[in-house]
């Protein structure tokens, strides 16, 4: 079936899209229409472009990822390792060839890769939430902007962003380098484990260094942070995790300066 990008007055010199039977199964032309922007997107040179999502079936509400690449499929090794460290196992996939013909009369090829997933906690996904900084999370470590490893499960477990996790990140790499003996996979699981004390050591460093606040409030507020940490604390079970985050607490509380609020001239974050 072909699609044009205009729905009651075809307009000839948008592109068109010509879809399989398979895939007009799965999706309806409500979501195929929803989709064409993506579509067209990948056609005319993006490499990707993807949403999470949730489909009904059979009553039950399921998480999903749509995968929109450009010229060809996305092998299953760039795929996977990338939602296994957003915290997901993928439960099945289906995927479907989508010819897109331009105004210019050039044809390109968009691969869809439509994922069911489910969350490795078990935990229910509130894609209202979470939905935006998952896919940010995706992008960033599939160009390369974030790494590809544990801490990005803190974007769901922590409710932080790419771009916060990557700030414990770093303090787990400078903490390696001090001599601490865990492995920096193992300091992520750990932060992962007890996601509440994750937040608050984030707070920590974002209101200790927040050049807005008044040194009153920066001290009013890092005095609560610690007591809720310490608090917190009390109830971890495991000596190892135990000295993990305190020796997070202790970093963050030596920490000067920070370029994390510079901005560029676009507004952009420098780091």
């Amino acid at each position: 079936a072909a699609f044009a990008a205009a729905r009651s007055r075809p307009n000839p010199k948008a592109p068109k899209i010509k879809v399989s039977n398979a895939y007009q199964d799965l999706f309806p032309p409500e979501e195929t229409f929803a989709d064409f922007a993506d579509i067209v997107a990948c056609a005319t040179g993006e490499q990707i472009r993807i949403e999470f999502y949730t489909r009904i079936k059979d009553g039950v509400s399921l998480l999903c990822l749509k995968i929109f690449h450009f010229n060809g499929q996305l092998a299953l090794s760039r795929r996977v390792p990338l939602l296994e460290n957003l915290g997901f196992s993928v439960i099945s996939e289906g995927t479907f060839d989508i010819n897109v013909t331009l105004a210019d009369g050039s044809e390109k090829l968009v691969v869809l890769h439509d994922m069911e997933l489910e969350a490795q906690s078990g935990a229910e996904i509130n894609l209202q939430q979470h939905g935006a900084a998952l896919e940010e999370a995706f992008l960033f470590a599939f160009s390369g902007v974030i790494d590809n490893d544990n801490f990005n499960r803190l974007i769901i477990s922590a409710g932080l962003s790419a771009r916060e996790t990557s700030v414990l990140r770093a303090y787990s790499r400078y903490l390696r380098q001090a001599g601490i003996a865990y492995s920096q996979d193992y300091i992520a699981t750990t932060l992962d484990k007890y996601p509440a004390i994750s937040s608050l050591i984030f707070r920590l460093f974002h209101d200790g260094l927040d050049p807005k606040l008044t040194e009153k409030n920066r001290i009013k507020k890092a005095t609560d942070l610690h007591a809720k940490i310490e608090t917190a604390l009390s109830d971890v079970p495991s000596l190892d995790d135990d000295r993990i985050l305190r020796r997070y607490v202790n970093v963050v509380d030596s920490t000067l300066r920070t370029n994390y609020f510079q901005r560029n001239p676009d507004g952009s974050a420098k780091a």
